[in-house]
């Protein structure tokens, strides 16, 4: 959203939804590989897990991601890392992740724009 703090996030009805469903397809991507390694599912994350990180997102305020201040102050972001390395190991489980893929890929635009690697 090229600068929004965590509150603007999660008061407006469209991007918490957005918000939501990211959380779900990492949610997805964790449990798959906790499959992947034989983890008994009682360890699995759900919607306990998606509730308490919304909670906690409710009351940070106008909170700024280190993404995002690396974004707005032009520094290196940790794209690879952050991002591009779990929508990897989504693919490599065959675990779908279209909304992380093109928030993804609209981070990595804005780092190549501004060079910031």
């Amino acid at each position: 959203m090229g600068g929004i703090t965590v509150d603007k996030i999660v008061m407006d009805p469209g991007l918490r939804r957005l918000a939501y469903t990211v959380m779900d397809e990492t949610i997805a991507v964790a449990n798959a590989d906790l499959l992947k390694h034989g983890v008994d599912n009682s360890l699995y994350l759900g919607e306990a897990e998606k509730k308490q990180m919304m909670d906690l997102s409710d009351g940070m305020g106008a909170y700024s991601t280190s993404t995002m201040l690396d974004l707005t102050e032009r520094r290196a972001m940790e794209v690879k890392y952050l991002f591009r390395r779990p929508i990897d190991r989504a693919k490599s489980l065959g675990v779908p992740v279209p909304h992380l893929e093109t928030l993804v890929a609209q981070i990595e635009y804005f780092q190549r724009l501004h060079n910031l690697y």
